[in-house]
């Protein structure tokens, strides 16, 4: 024991300490390295490795939640996600101001934008055949 914290290495122990990691980030923004290397190194503390050991695995989940940033998925997947319909998800969407509603069409805001909200045009469509497409941890309210 160290620091107060008592050394485990047993893979029930990893598995457990890394569903908390998992569950500490669900909030955090992928952008926000900081939570992510506080988040990672508490839960690496917890275990006797050396300090390049930690180090590396800090580097994997900056890369681990880089890839995050970049994977997004539909308001269908969303309301999948959160056990709710696709219009709950809508309607959450437009009460956050990241899309607004005009000519019974959804448009994502500068700030949906800004929250990682993005249009993407179906292959060979016209402009208006697509969908809005959003980041895997945005944070809805039901």
């Amino acid at each position: 024991m160290q620091n107060g914290l008592q050394y485990r290495t047993d893979a029930a122990s990893v598995g457990e300490a890394l569903a908390a990691l998992q569950e500490k980030l669900k909030g955090v923004k992928a952008s926000d390295l900081q939570a992510i290397n506080d988040a990672t190194w508490h839960t690496c503390a917890q275990f006797d490795v050396s300090q390049d050991a930690l180090e590396n695995a800090l580097a994997s989940a900056e890369t681990v939640f880089d890839a995050m940033a970049d994977e997004k998925i539909s308001a269908t997947k969303l309301a999948r996600k959160y056990g709710t319909t696709t219009a709950a998800v809508q309607l959450e969407l437009v009460r956050l101001g990241y899309i607004e509603v005009r000519n019974g069409l959804h448009f994502i805001t500068p700030l949906g934008r800004s929250e990682g909200g993005e249009w993407r045009q179906s292959p060979g469509g016209t402009c208006q055949d697509g969908h809005m497409v959003w980041p895997t941890n945005l944070q809805l309210s039901f």
